[in-house]
């Protein structure tokens, strides 16, 4: 949601309160540059602006008071994602308390990073998700400039960001996870050290097991 104050350098932003909207959104990718689709926690099971709308923008959504990550959400994601998975694949996750690894999974396997490595380590961590926000912001910002050319009123620009609703939110964010692009990941996951096949082995006989990094970005977005 929006953050900041949209009013322009002339006027004043005397009184203006940050927006408490608060989500996260878990990023999945691997190395072969493929996006897992995106989960959004929120606060709000059914927020107002959900009512009449048949199909989200984002497949998995998820409440709670906090719109934090828990055991119990991410269990759920991992048993889902499980029953749809057709090949085997090695999950890389932080240590994060909500994290689990005691689920008999058929085809995941999850590892954990050591801890206090994932800014180093972490794929997402090394450009994915700051792509991703950049994208956000921009995809924000374009919204509320389209809004202030159709009401030619300048002076309208923070009351246009707050009209904002959340659905409006995770359309945005949908949009702006589909912009993040192969080439940023591939070159995330390189800066880590991950490569798609041993230097030594051919490519014909690269192993199937194919490496997924997940991250959450809890954020004002």
């Amino acid at each position: 949601m929006p953050e900041h104050t949209y009013l322009f350098k002339n006027k004043s932003a005397k009184g203006f309160k940050s927006s408490k909207e608060r989500v996260t959104v878990l990023c999945c990718v691997n190395m072969k540059g493929e996006k897992r689709d995106l989960l959004v926690i929120g606060k709000s099971k059914n927020p107002r602006c959900f009512k009449g709308v048949r199909s989200l923008p984002v497949d998995y959504y998820y409440s709670n008071a906090n719109a934090w990550i828990t055991n119990v959400i991410f269990k759920d994601w991992l048993v889902k994602w499980d029953l749809e998975l057709k090949r085997k694949i090695v999950l890389l996750v932080d240590n994060c308390t909500a994290h689990t690894n005691n689920l008999l999974l058929k085809d995941i396997k999850v590892i954990f990073l050591p801890a206090n490595t994932t800014s180093l380590i972490q794929p997402c961590d090394q450009g994915i998700i700051k792509a991703f926000k950049a994208h956000y912001c921009r995809e924000m910002r374009a919204r509320i400039i389209t809004e202030l050319d159709d009401i030619q009123d300048q002076s309208d620009a923070s009351a246009v960001a707050k009209k904002i609703s959340f659905l409006d939110a995770l359309h945005l964010v949908t949009m702006s996870w589909k912009r993040v692009t192969k080439k940023t990941v591939e070159n995330c996951f390189r800066k880590c050290g991950f490569s798609k096949t041993n230097p030594e082995t051919p490519a014909s006989e690269e192993s199937d097991l194919t490496c997924e990094i997940f991250d959450q970005a809890p954020d004002g977005m």
